[in-house]
């Protein structure tokens, strides 16, 4: 406690953690805080998403290495080392806000992340577990996020470089994928678990390496951890081992990583299969959130077990959504999307004190916290990079109608057809 307060009194922006500390504690006394938010108007968004953006820009800038710092935390007022697996997922979305509004500037800053990506990739092609200069050792989920922002920048420059590593990357996980699809070693220094079934992310890494690089047994170990985490979902729709330890409850986050990849899987294969799968994870959240009960962390009957939320896990789901809306309108789908959304516009006002983020406003404008309010504990009193472009990608779809570039339908007609009940 005492080291605890010890940084508290050196940190020289304690204003930014009063303010979103009275911004959380304003919003509970309301009455109305438990009701789920009404989706934003266009300006509002539009102003969000530049906000986030930029946030985002701040992260990478905060840090010497090209890298994007992995958390801004204000109870220290600091900033930490670049985390090597969310670089590699911030890339597409980069990318993808490069193009949707011709910046040149976030093109570059993707490809400045993704050489540094290159030059700490570790010898045998994994990727590092944690925040760079944290416990050195190879993570199975982290190299898969890598991937993505690798093959993202092959496509868009051609350069070998990125294919390399993406190559290397990808033998490493099929070298270590067991032979029913799941991966149980080399998980990662920060979790306890036997095994992750949102490892089941890394297949949609996978199969997105296969289409652009033509190797096809990457899709085959796709397919083969598809079917394995179609193998840990219950009737109900929720997944088994999909926690970071065995005795907690799993986080949204985790949960709409799971869903994220089957969807992903989907969307390249056009398998009815995975689809579904993640339509019965689907539905019972988007009930939870139109309810007003919807929490940080869901047990498997489709429970809020804590009373805070997972803004992460809120703006994957949202993206989760508009992805839906676009490939099978008419199933309410946008609509929850624009509403968890405003949800965590909501969150983002509050770490103001009740303003809207202005770009270029502080370490904390634009910014998404772990835990709403700030202190719940997942990522208590930070905002990780992660939560941050997991809203920017919402809010691409929201705003400008663009995914971010590692999620592309390859045949949106039949896909649809495919889809329909």
């Amino acid at each position: 406690m005492l080291a605890r307060l010890r940084q508290l009194g050196s940190n020289p922006n304690r204003s930014l953690l009063a303010r979103a500390l009275i911004g959380d504690a304003s919003a509970m006394l309301r009455p109305s805080a438990a009701s789920p938010a009404t989706a934003a108007s266009s300006a509002t968004a539009a102003r969000h998403l530049d906000a986030t953006y930029r946030w985002l820009c701040q992260a990478q800038d905060a840090t010497p290495d090209g890298g994007v710092s992995g958390l801004h935390n204000l109870w220290t007022g600091r900033w930490s080392t670049s985390y090597p697996e969310t670089t590699g997922y911030i890339i597409p979305t980069f990318l993808a806000f490069g193009q949707a509004r011709g910046d040149e500037e976030a093109r570059e800053r993707a490809l400045r992340m993704a050489d540094w990506l290159c030059d700490v990739q570790m010898a045998d092609g994994a990727v590092l577990s944690g925040l760079l200069g944290g416990p050195r050792g190879p993570a199975v989920f982290n190299t898969g996020q890598a991937v993505f922002g690798w093959v993202a920048a092959h496509r868009q420059t051609g350069a070998e470089r990125y294919a390399d590593s993406a190559v290397r990357a990808c033998e490493w996980l099929l070298a270590r994928q067991d032979d029913d699809g799941a991966w149980r070693g080399n998980l990662s220094l920060m979790t306890t678990a036997p095994v992750h079934t949102y490892n089941g992310r890394c297949a949609w890494a996978l199969i997105y390496a296969a289409e652009t690089l033509g190797e096809t047994r990457f899709a085959q170990a796709a397919h083969a951890a598809g079917e394995w985490v179609l193998g840990q979902q219950s009737e109900s729709g929720w997944f088994e081992g999909n926690a970071f330890s065995l005795d907690e409850v799993p986080l949204l986050h985790t949960i709409a990583y799971v869903i994220e990849g089957l969807l992903g899987v989907w969307a390249f294969s056009g398998h009815r299969r995975y689809l579904e799968a993640a339509l019965r994870a689907v539905h019972p959240i988007m009930a939870l959130s139109s309810a007003g009960r919807l929490g940080g962390r869901l047990d498997r009957d489709w429970r809020a077990t804590v009373p805070w939320r997972c803004p992460t896990g809120d703006a994957q789901i949202a993206t989760v959504l508009h992805r839906l809306e676009r490939h099978l309108p008419g199933h309410g789908y946008g609509r929850a999307a624009s509403r968890l959304i405003g949800d965590v516009l909501g969150v983002q006002r509050r770490l103001g004190g009740g303003t809207a983020p202005v770009p270029g406003g502080g370490a904390a404008a634009g910014g998404v916290p772990g835990s709403s309010p700030i202190w719940g504990p997942y990522m208590r009193f930070s905002l990780p990079n992660w939560a941050a472009k997991f809203l920017l990608d919402a809010l691409l779809l929201e705003v400008e109608g663009v995914d971010e570039l590692s999620f592309r339908v390859r045949a949106p007609e039949a896909a649809a057809r495919d889809a329909a009940p």
